[in-house]
């Protein structure tokens, strides 16, 4: 009778950590976020975040290793609008981006497109938040870094002609040019840019600097929601006067750089 008792109790005891067991699995808060995979890193490839991935949670992780440094432009879309966030992340899943938001019920590109810099051979990973099943289409595109990150190797840019360059995410250099004023006139830069950043004072930072060093003014950001800054006229003003003048003759330069430790992009300078 007693052992009869024991063998119910045991029975139920592993029926109880069995029922445990199954709950603890199929908890949604236990399930791991859908990892994917872009299956090149070079052109325009897209992988899909279904309905059956959202099930396991709203977040996901895109890996991808581009084959040539440059930048790579993600476009989201979806069937029904929606908001949502995408940052770029290391191998390791580190965030090496800010949290970048799109929205696919706006009709401006910027909205739902996203661009970041990339390094050849560098594993990374997205992490896309979204709460609908969302198409993640990925181009990339060739830009070599350029290795004049100094002011004394700064590149000189002729009048009319453009420069193109990458800031790469998670990389401190900066470009450098050389301007040579043969006469005094309004310098104006014209700037074009894609970036991560929606903030006013994220994306790339171009400064204007006197040939001694000193700044001309305080450096303009150019980032996804600000892109009509993209045109940029230095002058000068005499005291008194409201009337606005050329810069003096002489050498200045540029320098192009991230806005900040979380945005990185392409662009495009040249001035008239």
């Amino acid at each position: 009778m007693e052992k009869s008792i024991l063998k119910r109790a045991v029975s139920l005891a592993l029926a109880v950590v069995m029922v445990f067991s199954v709950l603890v699995v199929v908890d949604p808060k236990e399930v791991k976020a859908a990892d994917k995979t872009l299956a090149a890193g070079a052109g325009t490839v897209a992988v899909d975040i279904t309905e059956e991935d959202l099930k396991a949670g709203t977040t996901s992780y895109v890996a991808f290793t581009p084959v040539k440094t440059g930048y790579v432009t993600f476009t989201m879309s979806t069937a029904a609008p929606t908001i949502g966030y995408v940052t770029l992340c290391d191998a390791a899943k580190t965030p090496l981006s800010s949290r970048d938001g799109f929205n696919t019920a706006e009709t401006g590109a910027f909205y739902y497109q996203i661009n970041y810099g990339v390094k050849a051979g560098t594993s990374y990973a997205l992490k896309v938040e979204t709460d609908k099943a969302t198409n993640v289409k990925a181009e990339f595109v060739k830009q070599n870094k350029s290795r004049k990150n100094s002011r004394k190797k700064a590149v000189t840019i002729k009048e009319g002609k453009v420069k193109k360059g990458v800031m790469i995410a998670d990389n401190k250099k900066a470009d450098w040019y050389k301007i040579n004023l043969t006469k005094s006139k309004k310098l104006k830069l014209v700037i074009k840019t894609k970036t991560n950043s929606f903030e006013k004072y994220g994306g790339l930072k171009f400064t204007l600097y006197k040939s001694n060093g000193k700044i001309v003014t305080s450096g303009d950001c150019i980032s996804r929601a600000w892109s009509e800054k993209g045109k940029i006229t230095y002058y000068t003003k005499r005291y008194g006067s409201s009337k606005k003048y050329g810069l003096p003759t002489g050498t200045y330069y540029v320098k192009v750089e991230r806005a900040n430790s979380t945005s990185s992009g392409y662009y495009e300078l040249k001035w008239k």
